[in-house]
Protein backbone atom coordinates (compact mmCIF):
# COMPACT_ATOMS: atom_id res chain seq x y z
CA UNK A 1 0.00 0.00 0.00
CA UNK A 2 1.35 3.19 -1.08
CA UNK A 3 1.72 6.08 1.54
CA UNK A 4 0.09 9.66 0.78
CA UNK A 5 1.84 11.46 -0.95
CA UNK A 6 3.52 9.52 -3.64
CA UNK A 7 5.92 8.74 -0.99
CA UNK A 8 8.31 5.49 -1.59
CA UNK A 9 6.85 2.45 0.85
CA UNK A 10 9.32 0.92 3.84
CA UNK A 11 9.80 -2.39 1.30
CA UNK A 12 10.74 0.16 -1.74
CA UNK A 13 12.84 2.39 0.74
CA UNK A 14 15.03 -0.67 2.21
CA UNK A 15 15.60 -2.05 -1.72
CA UNK A 16 16.68 1.32 -2.75
CA UNK A 17 18.88 1.63 0.62
CA UNK A 18 20.35 -1.69 -0.48
CA UNK A 19 21.02 -1.11 -4.43
CA UNK A 20 23.52 2.30 -2.88
CA UNK A 21 24.75 0.70 -0.32
CA UNK A 22 26.00 -2.21 -3.03
CA UNK A 23 27.07 0.31 -5.72
CA UNK A 24 29.34 1.69 -2.48
CA UNK A 25 30.60 -1.36 -1.20
CA UNK A 26 31.55 -2.45 -5.28
CA UNK A 27 33.18 0.68 -5.62
CA UNK A 28 35.01 0.17 -2.23
CA UNK A 29 36.18 -3.10 -3.36
CA UNK A 30 37.47 -2.43 -6.76
CA UNK A 31 39.51 0.43 -5.35
CA UNK A 32 40.96 -1.42 -3.00
CA UNK A 33 42.24 -4.24 -5.40
CA UNK A 34 43.08 -1.94 -7.92
CA UNK A 35 45.79 -0.36 -5.55
CA UNK A 36 46.89 -3.88 -3.92
CA UNK A 37 47.63 -4.42 -7.92
CA UNK A 38 49.79 -1.48 -7.84
CA UNK A 39 51.28 -2.09 -4.70
CA UNK A 40 52.03 -5.19 -5.69
CA UNK A 41 53.82 -3.98 -9.12
CA UNK A 42 55.34 -1.36 -7.58
CA UNK A 43 56.89 -3.98 -5.13
CA UNK A 44 58.02 -6.35 -7.91
CA UNK A 45 59.93 -2.99 -9.63
CA UNK A 46 61.56 -2.19 -6.80
CA UNK A 47 62.92 -5.65 -6.07
CA UNK A 48 64.91 -5.73 -8.73
CA UNK A 49 65.54 -1.96 -9.01
CA UNK A 50 69.21 -1.10 -8.14
CA UNK A 51 69.80 0.46 -4.64
CA UNK A 52 72.47 2.47 -3.16
CA UNK A 53 73.59 -0.58 -0.85
CA UNK A 54 73.56 -2.68 -3.46
CA UNK A 55 77.10 -3.79 -4.62
CA UNK A 56 78.48 -4.39 -8.38
CA UNK A 57 77.29 -7.87 -8.14
CA UNK A 58 73.92 -7.21 -6.51
CA UNK A 59 73.65 -4.69 -9.64
CA UNK A 60 75.04 -7.23 -12.61
CA UNK A 61 72.25 -10.09 -10.98
CA UNK A 62 69.05 -7.71 -10.67
CA UNK A 63 70.42 -6.12 -14.37
CA UNK A 64 70.67 -9.18 -16.00
CA UNK A 65 67.51 -10.93 -14.27
CA UNK A 66 65.84 -8.11 -16.17
CA UNK A 67 67.33 -7.74 -19.66
CA UNK A 68 67.08 -11.46 -20.14
CA UNK A 69 63.65 -11.78 -19.25
CA UNK A 70 64.20 -14.84 -16.49
CA UNK A 71 60.89 -13.87 -15.11
CA UNK A 72 58.76 -14.40 -18.07
CA UNK A 73 60.37 -17.90 -18.75
CA UNK A 74 59.84 -18.82 -15.08
CA UNK A 75 62.44 -18.42 -13.35
CA UNK A 76 62.36 -17.13 -9.70
CA UNK A 77 65.11 -14.21 -8.77
CA UNK A 78 66.08 -16.18 -5.45
CA UNK A 79 67.04 -19.20 -7.81
CA UNK A 80 68.96 -17.06 -10.31
CA UNK A 81 70.46 -15.35 -7.52
CA UNK A 82 71.70 -18.40 -5.87
CA UNK A 83 72.88 -19.85 -9.03
CA UNK A 84 75.03 -16.48 -9.78
CA UNK A 85 76.24 -16.27 -6.49
CA UNK A 86 77.75 -20.09 -6.89
CA UNK A 87 78.98 -19.68 -9.99
CA UNK A 88 81.71 -16.73 -8.90
CA UNK A 89 82.06 -18.84 -5.78
CA UNK A 90 83.23 -21.55 -7.87
CA UNK A 91 85.11 -19.62 -10.39
CA UNK A 92 87.56 -18.85 -7.40
CA UNK A 93 88.03 -22.62 -6.67
CA UNK A 94 88.62 -24.09 -9.80
CA UNK A 95 90.07 -22.74 -13.49
CA UNK A 96 87.01 -22.20 -15.26
CA UNK A 97 87.76 -21.93 -18.92
CA UNK A 98 84.34 -20.97 -20.03
CA UNK A 99 81.61 -17.94 -18.37
CA UNK A 100 79.10 -19.85 -18.49
CA UNK A 101 76.06 -21.40 -16.18
CA UNK A 102 73.73 -24.16 -16.94
CA UNK A 103 70.46 -23.68 -14.35
CA UNK A 104 67.99 -26.65 -13.99
CA UNK A 105 65.49 -25.79 -11.90
CA UNK A 106 63.61 -28.96 -10.76
CA UNK A 107 60.99 -26.94 -8.71
CA UNK A 108 59.13 -26.87 -12.18
CA UNK A 109 56.62 -29.19 -13.45
CA UNK A 110 58.73 -31.65 -16.26
CA UNK A 111 56.35 -29.80 -18.63
CA UNK A 112 58.02 -27.03 -18.60
CA UNK A 113 61.40 -25.77 -20.42
CA UNK A 114 62.98 -25.51 -17.20
CA UNK A 115 66.95 -25.21 -18.55
CA UNK A 116 68.28 -22.37 -18.41
CA UNK A 117 72.30 -21.93 -20.41
CA UNK A 118 73.31 -18.69 -19.60
CA UNK A 119 76.55 -16.61 -21.12
CA UNK A 120 77.75 -15.04 -17.99
CA UNK A 121 80.00 -12.35 -19.50
CA UNK A 122 77.98 -11.25 -22.86
CA UNK A 123 74.92 -11.76 -20.56
CA UNK A 124 72.97 -13.67 -23.07
CA UNK A 125 70.20 -16.51 -22.47
CA UNK A 126 71.92 -18.92 -25.29
CA UNK A 127 69.53 -22.00 -24.39
CA UNK A 128 65.70 -22.56 -22.63
CA UNK A 129 64.50 -25.92 -23.03
CA UNK A 130 63.16 -29.32 -21.52
CA UNK A 131 65.22 -31.17 -18.68
CA UNK A 132 64.49 -34.56 -17.97
CA UNK A 133 65.01 -35.86 -14.10
CA UNK A 134 65.45 -38.93 -12.91
CA UNK A 135 62.86 -41.92 -12.69
CA UNK A 136 62.64 -42.14 -9.30
CA UNK A 137 63.02 -38.87 -8.29
CA UNK A 138 59.28 -38.45 -9.01
CA UNK A 139 56.34 -38.01 -12.18
CA UNK A 140 55.76 -34.96 -13.27
CA UNK A 141 57.96 -33.08 -10.01
CA UNK A 142 60.99 -33.93 -8.89
CA UNK A 143 60.57 -34.68 -5.31
CA UNK A 144 63.22 -37.35 -4.38
CA UNK A 145 66.74 -37.05 -4.93
CA UNK A 146 69.73 -39.15 -4.11
CA UNK A 147 73.43 -39.25 -4.52
CA UNK A 148 73.87 -43.07 -3.88
CA UNK A 149 74.68 -45.55 -6.78
CA UNK A 150 71.32 -47.40 -8.57
CA UNK A 151 69.06 -44.79 -6.64
CA UNK A 152 67.81 -43.71 -10.15
CA UNK A 153 67.58 -40.68 -8.83
CA UNK A 154 68.56 -37.25 -9.35
CA UNK A 155 71.39 -35.04 -7.93
CA UNK A 156 70.79 -31.37 -6.47
CA UNK A 157 73.55 -28.77 -6.34
CA UNK A 158 76.94 -27.43 -8.11
CA UNK A 159 78.48 -29.17 -10.93
CA UNK A 160 82.22 -28.76 -13.30
CA UNK A 161 81.22 -29.86 -16.61
CA UNK A 162 84.56 -32.37 -17.99
CA UNK A 163 85.19 -33.47 -21.44
CA UNK A 164 82.92 -35.22 -23.85
CA UNK A 165 82.21 -38.81 -25.14
CA UNK A 166 80.23 -41.06 -27.45
CA UNK A 167 78.09 -43.34 -25.27
CA UNK A 168 74.83 -45.45 -26.01
CA UNK A 169 73.31 -42.20 -26.22
CA UNK A 170 75.49 -40.16 -28.51
CA UNK A 171 77.26 -36.98 -27.81
CA UNK A 172 77.04 -37.26 -23.95
CA UNK A 173 78.78 -34.74 -21.14
CA UNK A 174 80.87 -36.21 -18.16
CA UNK A 175 79.81 -33.63 -15.00
CA UNK A 176 81.47 -34.09 -11.69
CA UNK A 177 79.60 -33.11 -8.59
CA UNK A 178 80.78 -30.13 -5.59
CA UNK A 179 78.87 -31.11 -3.15
CA UNK A 180 78.99 -33.62 -0.82
CA UNK A 181 76.09 -35.71 0.58
CA UNK A 182 74.11 -33.95 -2.85
CA UNK A 183 76.13 -35.02 -6.05
CA UNK A 184 79.71 -36.00 -5.58
CA UNK A 185 79.17 -40.10 -6.84
CA UNK A 186 77.91 -38.60 -10.17
CA UNK A 187 81.12 -39.82 -11.95
CA UNK A 188 80.59 -43.04 -10.02
CA UNK A 189 76.59 -43.37 -10.59
CA UNK A 190 77.50 -42.47 -14.18
CA UNK A 191 75.28 -39.67 -14.31
CA UNK A 192 76.15 -37.55 -17.81
CA UNK A 193 74.26 -35.10 -19.94
CA UNK A 194 73.01 -36.68 -22.79
CA UNK A 195 70.20 -36.21 -25.44
CA UNK A 196 66.94 -38.90 -25.08
CA UNK A 197 64.04 -39.21 -27.42
CA UNK A 198 61.64 -39.17 -24.58
CA UNK A 199 62.80 -35.55 -23.97
CA UNK A 200 60.33 -34.18 -26.44
CA UNK A 201 56.99 -31.95 -26.63
CA UNK A 202 55.52 -35.10 -28.43
CA UNK A 203 56.46 -37.31 -25.61
CA UNK A 204 54.65 -34.77 -22.69
CA UNK A 205 51.29 -34.50 -24.86
CA UNK A 206 51.36 -38.49 -25.42
CA UNK A 207 51.90 -38.69 -21.51
CA UNK A 208 51.18 -35.62 -19.76
CA UNK A 209 54.70 -35.14 -18.38
CA UNK A 210 57.96 -35.57 -19.94
CA UNK A 211 60.28 -38.99 -20.21
CA UNK A 212 62.38 -39.83 -17.31
CA UNK A 213 65.93 -41.12 -16.62
CA UNK A 214 67.82 -42.96 -14.95
CA UNK A 215 69.48 -39.56 -12.72
CA UNK A 216 70.76 -38.07 -16.02
CA UNK A 217 69.98 -34.41 -17.16
CA UNK A 218 69.14 -35.68 -20.10
CA UNK A 219 68.06 -33.15 -23.31
CA UNK A 220 65.92 -33.13 -26.55
CA UNK A 221 67.74 -34.72 -28.89
CA UNK A 222 67.27 -31.86 -31.12
CA UNK A 223 69.11 -29.73 -29.15
CA UNK A 224 71.50 -31.94 -26.98
CA UNK A 225 74.84 -32.01 -29.14
CA UNK A 226 74.38 -27.58 -29.19
CA UNK A 227 73.58 -27.37 -25.65
CA UNK A 228 76.72 -30.16 -24.43
CA UNK A 229 79.35 -28.17 -26.97
CA UNK A 230 78.39 -24.90 -25.24
CA UNK A 231 78.88 -26.26 -21.89
CA UNK A 232 81.34 -28.53 -22.17
CA UNK A 233 85.26 -28.88 -20.79
CA UNK A 234 84.80 -26.18 -17.55
CA UNK A 235 81.76 -24.03 -16.83
CA UNK A 236 78.94 -24.36 -14.26
CA UNK A 237 76.04 -26.77 -13.63
CA UNK A 238 73.28 -25.68 -10.84
CA UNK A 239 70.39 -28.07 -10.32
CA UNK A 240 67.84 -26.73 -8.24
CA UNK A 241 65.36 -27.54 -5.82
CA UNK A 242 64.22 -25.78 -2.38
CA UNK A 243 65.21 -28.40 -0.14
CA UNK A 244 68.88 -27.91 -1.52
CA UNK A 245 71.34 -26.16 0.84
CA UNK A 246 74.18 -24.26 -0.92
CA UNK A 247 77.56 -24.28 0.53
CA UNK A 248 78.79 -21.93 -2.42
CA UNK A 249 76.82 -19.17 -1.25
CA UNK A 250 79.63 -16.52 0.04
CA UNK A 251 78.60 -13.31 -1.73
CA UNK A 252 81.39 -11.53 -0.16
CA UNK A 253 83.79 -13.96 -1.67
CA UNK A 254 81.70 -13.66 -5.55
CA UNK A 255 81.30 -10.20 -5.57
CA UNK A 256 85.22 -10.19 -4.98
CA UNK A 257 85.57 -12.65 -7.84
CA UNK A 258 82.76 -10.81 -9.83
CA UNK A 259 85.24 -7.06 -9.77
CA UNK A 260 87.90 -9.14 -11.18
CA UNK A 261 86.39 -10.51 -14.12
CA UNK A 262 85.73 -7.01 -15.36
CA UNK A 263 82.16 -7.01 -16.59
CA UNK A 264 80.45 -4.24 -18.05
CA UNK A 265 76.79 -4.84 -17.34
CA UNK A 266 74.99 -4.19 -20.65
CA UNK A 267 71.42 -1.89 -20.29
Amino acid sequence: MEQKGGRLGLTEVKKVNFIIISAVLLMLQSTIVGSAIEAKKVEVVNHFESTSNDSSLDIFIKSTYSTLDLSKKDLKYEIYEKAIVGYFNIHKKFDLQKNIIAIVDFSQSSKQKRLYVIDIKNQKLLFNTLVAHGKKSGEDLAVNFSNLAESNMSSLGFYLTRNTYQGKHGLSLIIEGLDVGYNTKAVERSVVIHGADYVSEKFIQCNGRLGRSQGCPALPMDEHKEIITAIANGSVLYVHHPTYKSCHSDKLCAREVFEKQNITIKK
